[in-house]
């Protein structure tokens, strides 16, 4: 947080009520002329209305003529103000640095003033001596101090209401909340998210046939093309591109464009929530794009993006949904496939994996691996064409894990896993019913796998029954 005086007069222009939480805070010791004259100014209106928040304009007017370029000035002070610097605490820690600051002035000037007693050239001055220790006392303790006397904010569960989660895509995508999706290069995550965002921008169903909340949706990509890549799949995919708004950079003080990047700019975030109306859906294409200097690998630079962007997402109650690689350790458990730390996972509160289906190539599964909010959905698989994902299905009986999908190679050794089975099966069932405990056995030694096998079972019908205590399977009549 910027702890300065210009956040002080920031937050008091949001929120001027602050005013009475200052005490004996004396803006004429504290403040350059100008600031002071901005603090004067926001007194004297809350005196007067006590207003929820200040109107720009009218402070700008307030301070004509005593101060130069006033409209600027009121500007600079809110820009690029973040929200913690509003908060009871925030606040605190501005008084706190600015007094600290005003003892080290106040620390410099009595040195200087104290030289020549000090030298022996000057008389004794015990007096100011005694101020001088008293100020090197007080500037200690604030420096030591730190938040070590702020005070817990304590909420007793009687006084929370309790409020159900809310879905943007039911089942799937909260709303107020970081979604992760995974997946290596080339299989179709952005595809689907602008697939998603399409049938969010106009009103359709998402692609299991559940209602989506009609809006905006915000896209932040750093390796597709706006106008070759995104706005051309946006018309493909036939949707609103008046509801479709990229981030495409930020722009300095001077004018100046820079790309946006999560070590300097989280801020810009929140400026662009604030402006979208009816904003839905945050799409960040991939995370690795925008990290700066924050290490992917560093649990901390993790948690450096991720929390603020929870926050983000929690108060405006918007969902967003990051992208991110897979590593290429395909031995690893599935917990352990996406890049960087495992600091992105455990932050979002659902994670998803979008792979190549092992055993058809050319359709796609997006698979959960973590849902915090409610029970993990059914995997869906679709088709990438040359005009977007088409073919969506809700794989109800696709019992393969996370790691036998997302372990199975990719060179095409996998491709014919579901015809072996099928063959193999209808070979041990062509002369008459078998056990089903005789048909495990069989599997295990042959490799086959349990999901695989289930997969053959359904294409060639097997049809199950039992005699006794004992499960049958049997071709079909």
């Amino acid at each position: 947080m910027l702890q300065t005086a210009r956040s002080l007069l920031g937050a008091l222009i949001l929120k001027p009520e602050i005013i009475q939480s200052l005490g004996d805070f004396d803006a004429g010791e504290l403040f350059t002329p100008n600031e002071a004259v901005v603090f004067r100014a926001v007194l004297e209106l809350w005196e007067d209305r006590h207003p929820e928040e200040i109107n720009p304009a009218i402070l700008a007017d307030r301070i004509a003529g005593k101060v130069k370029d006033p409209g600027t000035f009121v500007g600079s002070l809110l820009d690029g103000l973040i929200p913690s610097a509003v908060t009871p605490e925030g606040i605190r820690e501005c008084l706190r640095e600015l007094r600290r600051r005003y003892l080290g002035k106040k620390i410099v000037q009595e040195s200087d003033r104290l030289k020549d007693t000090w030298t022996g050239k000057g008389e004794p001055d015990d007096e100011g001596l005694n101020r001088l220790i008293c100020f090197c006392i007080e500037y200690e303790g604030l420096k030591r101090a730190g938040y070590e006397d702020t005070d817990p904010n304590l909420v007793y569960l009687d006084t929370v209401q309790p409020e159900p989660v809310t879905w943007l895509w039911p089942g799937r995508l909260p709303r107020g909340k970081i979604t992760l999706l995974s997946g290596d290069p080339g299989t179709g995550k952005s595809f689907l998210s602008l697939d998603l965002a399409a049938r969010i921008t106009t009103g359709r169903p998402a692609p299991d046939d559940k209602p989506l909340d009609a809006g905006a949706c915000l896209f932040i990509v750093g390796e597709d093309g706006i106008a070759d890549t995104v706005r051309t799949r946006a018309d493909m995919l036939k949707a609103d591109p008046s509801k479709i708004i990229v981030l495409d950079c930020v722009i300095g003080k001077n004018g100046e464009k820079r790309f946006f990047r999560f070590d300097e700019h989280m801020a810009a975030i929140e400026k662009a929530v604030r402006l979208i109306s009816d904003l839905r859906l945050i799409v960040i294409d991939p995370i690795a794009s925008f990290l700066g200097k924050f290490d992917p690998n560093k649990q901390g630079d993790a948690r450096a993006v991720m929390d603020p962007l929870a926050k983000i997402a929690e108060r405006h109650c918007v969902s967003i949904m990051v992208l991110a690689h897979l590593n290429k350790a395909q031995t690893a458990s599935s917990v352990y496939r996406t890049s960087g730390s495992q600091q992105w996972s455990a932050a979002a509160r659902a994670v998803f994996y979008l792979a190549e289906d092992p055993e058809d190539r050319d359709r796609r599964i997006l698979d959960t691996l973590k849902m915090n909010l409610a029970k993990k959905p059914h995997k869906l698989s679709f088709i990438i064409t040359d005009n977007g994902p088409t073919d969506y299905k809700i794989e109800e009986d696709d019992y393969r894990s996370a790691d036998e999908i997302l372990q199975a190679p990719n060179d095409g050794a996998g491709r014919d896993a579901r015809p072996r089975a099928s063959s193999w099966l209808r070979d041990q069932l062509k002369n008459g019913p078998m056990k089903a405990d005789d048909i495990e056995r069989l599997r295990i030694e042959t490799d086959i796998s349990k999901s695989t096998l289930q997969r053959a079972k359904q294409g060639l019908r097997i049809r199950s029954y039992k005699d006794g205590e004992q499960w049958y399977r049997r071709l079909p009549e």
